[in-house]
């Protein structure tokens, strides 16, 4: 997308109605006893109600590792002035995903060594770890409102009901089967139906593990 994600956008997902952004995180796979693939569903954080989407984004104006006591930035603290070329300190966004694993407890799909069976889309099985993107879409100057506010809910930040959040939705485009399987009990194979776990055979691109 080109120009001004924020003017552009016509509806998000987000808590604040404002905020167009796009953001993104690598997938978690299941993988079988017979090497095929199945995607590990997202769940949302319950605390923010009956959201269909997955993953919480926090904006962070306070350091962790401080206690709260020094403010977030790109670069760390003791790290000097920002360079020539960057000089805008920016706040640090904290990503949050939840994965529902419970539809793989059965262990006799597990791999027969035993090994854990969860890898990263990214060709990871050891899960080292993990990486997001995210594309600025924040409309006029609501960010800076937030970050400048206590409580990232005051300076007249607009907010939107889950149930408005919710109607926010894009037909897939890309018509390739990112999923895998359907069941772990039933699944076909072409047009033959049979009683074992199939999912991909690969990871989406081919990505080697």
């Amino acid at each position: 997308m080109n120009g001004d994600i924020g003017a552009k956008a016509t509806c998000t997902t987000c808590s604040f109605s404002e905020d167009f952004s796009n953001y993104w995180t690598a997938v978690m796979y299941f993988k079988a006893r017979n090497g095929t693939y199945k995607r590990v569903p997202q769940y949302p954080n319950a605390l923010l109600g009956s959201l269909t989407g997955g993953m919480t984004i926090y904006y962070l104006q306070q350091d962790f590792n401080s206690n709260g006591k020094t403010k977030i930035t790109s670069f760390q603290p003791n790290a000097g002035a920002c360079p020539s070329t960057h000089p805008v300190r920016m706040p640090q966004l904290a990503f949050e995903t939840m994965w529902n694993t419970t539809a793989f407890n059965d262990k006799s799909i597990w791999p027969a060594d035993g090994s854990q069976p969860f890898v990263w889309s990214f060709d990871d099985r050891r899960g080292y770890g993990t990486h997001g993107d995210y594309m600025f879409g924040w409309k006029g100057d609501a960010l800076q409102k937030a970050m400048d506010s206590t409580s990232l809910v005051s300076n007249n930040l607009k907010t939107q009901s889950v149930a408005e959040a919710n109607k926010c939705t894009i037909k897939p485009t890309v018509n390739d089967d990112l999923d895998g399987c359907k069941s772990s009990a039933y699944c076909y194979v072409g047009s033959q139906l049979i009683r074992d776990y199939t999912g991909l055979e690969h990871l989406p691109g081919a990505m080697p593990l």
